[in-house]
């Protein structure tokens, strides 16, 4: 099965096709999105069934390509973060992917064998990973958060989720009770609200530094963790890899 038919079967029909078409205009996408947010639908409420903000994740998807074969697609896009964890030589089997979104960080390691847990809120975009990771027979894992679970990580990936949230330093703090000791946690966050045009990119967190690169680095010390390697690509944009 392609991939595009099996997220028709979890998209509301017609529903899919006008969201991907909404989506390819970032501008009418962002308002679109501002609009439901503005609704009162904020927080996690706003990723509940809100097929449009998972559209736009799916462009990072060959919707054309067979579903048994995404593993290999994520790789060939998003194998930095598995070169990450081979550089630092984690050969470890457990990765827990956090705030997975479509799930390409954690199919990159399902392409290597590894044992993943998809963590995300109550979305479309968790049900698609479930129905890909379920044509593909990967071993995997699911949570939605934020339901609590007690199971530990050698390598914790979480990219592009704390400016999505309204504490990201109790985040911190999940990662730290949740990595076993000596692993790895990759991590990428940008604090920007894309000119006014992205509200769930909380703009009370804007103004408390989370945009500055040496404050996370800070942040990361004063939470237990030890700093491998930091990558600043903008001021706007920071990289972490550290080590527990």
């Amino acid at each position: 099965m392609i991939i595009r038919d099996l997220i028709n079967k979890i998209y509301p029909e017609g529903v899919l096709e006008s969201s991907l078409e909404i989506c390819r205009d970032n501008k009418l996408m962002n308002q679109n999105l501002s609009e439901i947010w503005n609704s009162g639908k904020v927080g996690d409420e706003f990723y509940k069934d809100n097929y449009l903000y998972s559209a736009h994740l799916l462009h990072q998807l060959p919707l054309d390509l067979p579903a048994s074969l995404i593993n290999i697609a994520a790789h060939n896009r998003y194998s930095y973060i598995y070169d990450i964890a081979s550089l630092f030589r984690y050969t470890h089997k457990n990765v827990l992917d956090f705030g997975s979104g479509i799930g390409n960080y954690g199919f990159t390691f399902a392409h290597f064998g590894y044992n993943v847990t998809f963590a995300d809120v109550d979305s479309p975009h968790l049900r698609i990973v479930k129905a890909l990771s379920n044509e593909m027979k990967v071993n995997s894992k699911f949570v939605s958060l934020p339901s609590s679970f007690t199971d530990k990580s050698e390598i914790i990936i979480c990219v592009q989720v704390l400016e999505h949230a309204k504490d990201p330093e109790e985040i911190l703090r999940f990662f730290y009770d949740h990595l076993r000791d000596n692993g790895l946690l990759i991590l990428e966050t940008f604090f920007d609200d894309v000119q006014g045009l992205a509200p769930y990119h909380l703009k009370e967190n804007m103004t408390k530094g989370y945009n500055n690169p040496e404050y996370w680095k800070q942040i990361l010390l004063s939470h237990g963790f030890h700093p491998l390697m930091q990558w600043d690509q903008s001021e706007w944009r920071l990289l972490i890899k550290i080590t527990k």
